[in-house]
């Protein structure tokens, strides 16, 4: 892959529904191949919505990997959605912390044959970099017990007021996922510091050429943000 550029796009859902679709259909594979499809309820009711921003990573013009930022607005963030009877007054709650101006990161995933490539990784420095760049303050993520890390990574804290000191069992009471908050992402503070200098490099220019040190040593990665 050193010889070859990653494309990665981010826009408002509904202004390039072929790569929504793309997000769509690459991350319900993934899930199927988990066997998730009968516990994790998917819907494309987001593909209309300008309050959610789609990234989408292409290899050799192939998906490999996605994530969305929700704005908060008319309807549920995801979590809110995912929650609704294990968490009572979670929207109250949000709202508190969150104020008018507050997003959910989330809906990783990375497909199967780019496995142990560390693209959730690249996508979450690049979606909290839009975060800053959008103005945003507060950003939740609700993560898996098994990837929690990627959050944590980059200086959100869990919210352990909630549910069972923070944990949910979910998608069904063999998993456990966890809502974590990054308090004020226009001062993040991530645990290493090139994760932090990245992140504010794409939030100056989320249009921009990088080659990738960290996870994909001499690759060249385009970023491309239409918003």
């Amino acid at each position: 892959m050193q010889n070859d550029e990653i494309e990665i796009f981010a826009h408002w859902a509904p202004s390039d529904l072929q790569k929504s679709f793309d997000y769509y259909n690459g991350r319900e594979e993934v899930l199927a191949s988990y066997g998730f499809t009968s516990v994790v309820k998917s819907d494309t009711t987001w593909m209309q919505s300008n309050k959610v921003l789609v990234l989408t990573a292409y290899y050799k013009n192939e998906i490999i990997a996605g994530m969305k930022v929700h704005l908060t607005g008319t309807d549920p963030l995801p979590l809110e959605v995912s929650l609704k009877d294990k968490c009572d007054g979670l929207h109250s709650f949000l709202e508190k912390v969150g104020g008018n101006n507050y997003a959910e990161i989330g809906g990783v995933w990375n497909s199967k044959k780019f496995a142990g490539l560390s693209f959730p990784h690249i996508l979450a420095r690049y979606s909290l970099g839009l975060c800053k760049y959008l103005k945003l303050k507060t950003v939740f993520t609700f993560n898996a017990s098994y990837t929690y890390k990627l959050s944590k990574n980059y200086g959100s804290v869990l919210l352990e007021s909630l549910g069972n000191n923070g944990w949910f069992d979910y998608p069904t009471p063999k998993y456990k996922a966890a809502i974590w908050m990054f308090p004020n992402v226009q001062e993040l503070m991530c645990i290493y510091k090139e994760d932090q200098i990245k992140i504010e490099e794409l939030s100056i220019n989320p249009s921009a050429i990088f080659v990738e040190e960290k996870e994909l040593p001499n690759q060249m990665i385009n970023y491309h943000a239409t918003i």
